[in-house]
C-alpha cells in the first residue's frame, strides 16, 4: 500500500507543479493543454490503482488533498 500512495501523492504533485506555473490553470497559451490531460490522467490512474488496492476514499482524500467527493467523481467517471 505504501507503493500506492507514493504514486498517489507524485502524480497529484506533479498534476500541481504544472498548474502552480501558470496563475489561469485554463489558459492554453501556459498551460499545454495536452500535458495537463496527461498529468490529470496520471492523477485518475492512480485515484483507480489506490481504490484498485481496497484503499479508503477517505486515506485517497488525505493523501491527495482532494475531497471525498472529488475521490467519488474521479471513480465514478474512471468506470465509464
Amino acid at each position: 500500500m505504501t507503493e500506492t500512495f507514493v504514486r498517489l501523492t507524485a502524480a497529484v504533485a506533479a498534476h500541481r507543479r504544472l498548474h502552480a506555473t501558470c496563475p489561469d490553470p485554463i489558459s492554453a497559451a501556459q498551460t499545454p493543454r495536452d500535458r495537463c490531460r496527461a498529468a490529470a490522467a496520471e492523477v485518475r490512474t492512480a485515484v483507480a490503482n489506490a481504490a484498485r488496492d481496497r484503499v479508503p476514499v477517505e486515506a485517497i482524500a488525505r493523501a491527495t488533498g482532494f475531497s471525498p467527493r472529488y475521490i467519488d467523481l474521479i471513480l465514478d467517471r474512471d468506470r465509464d
